[in-house]
């Protein structure tokens, strides 16, 4: 191979990343970067890297391309209880608070482990979990582990580590939570493997928070060691979603490089526990009074959602004395509150507007508040204004996903594209939904369904309801998820 690459096409390759993955070398990691460029380039079968560098930046990444560059720009290190000092703080200081404040106001927990690599890290949360929460089984725990390196979530999904993934960790890790497959090898064991879900997810292009992708009402996001390979600008605006994502009380714990970074990001208080950072996303004056007084989100009463038929749409009532050119400006207020992650100001906007947006919208403020059963509540409501919108009860199908009501789900999910055979993101639900439950024929039922309408759409067009995911990346992620393609 041609290995004399110029600083010219280093430099350009750098910025190329950086719109890419939103991955960045400084000046002092240039021979870094010269090294897995030359790595990738080899893989792709090209003995000339300028040929090679002219052909990658062409043109959109395709799927193979994205993930070689991935696997060689994002290679990672880790293992289980790697952060001893974090695990402790979860362990003696957080997750004990958020379990007594969850029996009383349902028994769920959300954590996203962002940048998981092959996922020791995830794999710790689980087993942790299941060490301070002795009826964790009665729980509805939902555990995220994502990363941009779709080879890195292979192994993770298959669970399967050599003795080095454990070195340091305590004995009775291996005694109790893995089993021996062969001389130094060893198997998570189903029941840790499957609180764990695993999915392709660039921090940088993907949207976050969404209840699409689940990136939503996190009570914990965990995101080591992945900030500092972002520019100071990118790292930010990735905790700018991170903040967004997290319920209010949320917390959020970074590398210890990259605490720096979080100083300067807004809307954190700053927790030091023996020494250990995180960082707290505080209650707002309006999240304390709701949390006091849930009745102030509740809907009125309305009529069950039918199952079995679709009756007449009915017309939702207006206010008395609230003009509709009034409604149309504080929805637009709201809209604007809910995209910048103010969900409670959202909230308080959106309860005076008797219209079904709004009370898809107030949904999807609560959803992301984590109050799951109000926002079931005012999605419910949506339909019976508007029985005829699919999106209604796709949002339905989200939060029942979110509840862990999984059948309900696919029921709403099926009612989605009775009434919109052509609903691509009910067809990715179910594909999921199908997936996890082994059903692997339906599986590839519902995501060929999906791939066939996708090819309607440009690349680089959003799909409705996706909260800006476009028709490539959707297509990508599908990819990403079929078994044969996680061998």
């Amino acid at each position: 191979m041609n290995a004399n690459i110029p600083d010219a096409a280093i430099d350009r390759f750098n910025r190329f990343i950086v719109a890419q993955f939103g991955l960045h070398y400084p000046e002092n990691r240039r021979k870094d970067l010269e090294r897995n460029l030359l790595a990738a380039i080899g893989e792709f079968g090209f003995t000339d890297a300028m040929a090679c560098l002219d052909w990658l930046t062409s043109a959109p990444l395709n799927q193979e391309q994205t993930e070689v560059l991935a696997h060689h720009l994002t290679t990672g290190e880790t293992y289980f209880f790697r952060e001893k000092r974090v695990f402790e703080v979860l362990e003696k200081n957080i997750l004990p608070e958020l379990i007594a404040c969850r029996r009383k106001s349902g028994r769920y927990l959300r954590i996203w482990s962002a940048g998981c690599s092959t996922a020791e890290e995830s794999y710790s949360i689980a087993i942790l979990i299941t060490r301070v929460l002795a009826d964790w089984k009665n729980w509805n725990i939902m555990i995220l582990a994502t990363d941009i390196n779709i080879r890195a979530l292979r192994k993770a999904s298959e669970g399967i580590y050599s003795e080095w993934s454990f070195r340091g960790a305590p004995a009775w890790l291996k005694e109790q939570y893995v089993r021996k497959i062969q001389e130094g090898r060893y198997q998570i064991i189903p029941e840790i493997k499957n609180m764990v879900t695993f999915a392709n997810h660039n921090l940088v292009q993907d949207t976050h928070p969404s209840i699409f992708n689940n990136t939503n009402a996190m009570d914990i996001i965990i995101c080591h060691n992945a900030l500092m390979y972002f520019t100071r600008r990118i790292a930010l605006a990735v905790v700018d979603n991170f903040h967004k994502s997290l319920i209010e009380g949320g917390w959020l714990t970074v590398g210890a490089s990259e605490v720096a970074i979080l100083t300067a990001a807004q809307g954190f208080e700053v927790m030091v526990f023996d020494g250990q950072t995180f960082f707290r996303k505080p209650e707002s004056p309006l999240f304390e009074a709701a949390r006091l007084n849930p009745d102030i989100v509740k809907p009125p009463p309305s009529q069950p959602v039918f199952q079995d038929h679709l009756p007449l749409a009915a017309v939702a009532p207006s206010l008395p004395g609230v003009a509709c050119g009034v409604e149309t400006s504080a929805y637009q207020e709201a809209l604007g509150f809910y995209q910048q992650g103010r969900y409670i100001e959202a909230v308080k906007r959106l309860e005076l507007i008797q219209k079904p947006e709004a009370f898809a919208l107030l949904a999807r403020s609560l959803a992301n508040l984590g109050k799951l059963e109000e926002a079931l509540q005012w999605c419910e409501k949506a339909i019976d204004a508007d029985r005829l919108k699919p999106r209604h009860y796709y949002l339905r199908a989200s939060i029942l996903q979110e509840m862990g009501h999984i059948e309900e789900a696919v029921i709403a999910l099926k009612r989605t594209l009775y009434l919109d055979a052509r609903f691509i993101l009910a067809h990715v639900a179910l594909g999921h939904i199908a997936r996890k439950q082994g059903k692997i024929d339906e599986m590839r039922r519902h995501f060929d369904n999906a791939c066939m309408e996708l090819r309607h759409y440009s690349q680089d067009e959003v799909l409705d309801e996706s909260e800006g995911l476009t028709a490539g990346r959707l297509m990508e992620i599908i990819a990403t998820a079929r078994p044969e393609n996680r061998s």
